[in-house]
């Protein structure tokens, strides 16, 4: 019998390591999904945020919407040299948008749909960006400069090329 209960020892002990293995992968598991949870609500936050700023400045929430807030603009070659309480405005706006970009890109790295909302976001601001990026892209991290450059190389929204060619308020389907 001695040696029955030293088998059964050992399988007590065998049994105990796998069990113990089995409760710290789970562990971990259970820590990745926590710590992915709190990145997509950091994602998410930071980027309500944003849109809020939106909501509460449409003027400032696309460059088209700026541009017929402040005169008809067809152009912004000169914002940064204007110096006008408006033009401050919207360009520290930009650099919300942006780190805003860089808060959801270190927050969900990978993600294709988080890129796609960000690059849309960013064209509708292509005019200016277009414009200030040569100078600003020093200032953000590889991630933001190739989202930048991605938006940048898709071109303004159909509806800046139309306000801009025309002159007319053309029909909005970016809804903004």
């Amino acid at each position: 019998m001695p040696e029955f209960n030293d088998f059964l020892g050992s399988l007590g002990a065998v049994l105990s390591g796998v069990a113990a293995v089995l409760a710290l992968l789970y562990a971990a598991r259970q820590v990745k999904a926590s710590r992915k949870m709190a990145q997509e609500a950091n994602a998410l936050q930071s980027h309500r945020e944003y849109l809020s700023l939106c909501l509460v400045h449409p003027e400032l929430s696309s460059s088209i919407l700026f541009a017929k807030a402040h005169g008809d603009l067809r152009s912004f070659d000169h914002i940064e040299e204007e110096h006008s309480r408006e033009s401050e405005r919207y360009l520290w706006f930009l650099t919300i948008l942006l780190n805003n970009c860089e808060q959801v890109l270190r927050s969900t790295p990978g993600s294709k749909a988080w890129r796609t909302v960000l690059k849309e976001q960013i064209r509708y601001h292509h005019p200016v960006i277009h414009k200030v990026w040569p100078k600003w892209e020093k200032g953000y991290t590889d991630a933001v400069a190739g989202l930048v450059r991605e938006a940048l190389a898709d071109g303004p929204e159909e509806d800046w090329v139309k306000w801009v060619k025309i002159g007319t308020d053309a029909p909005s389907n970016s809804g903004k």
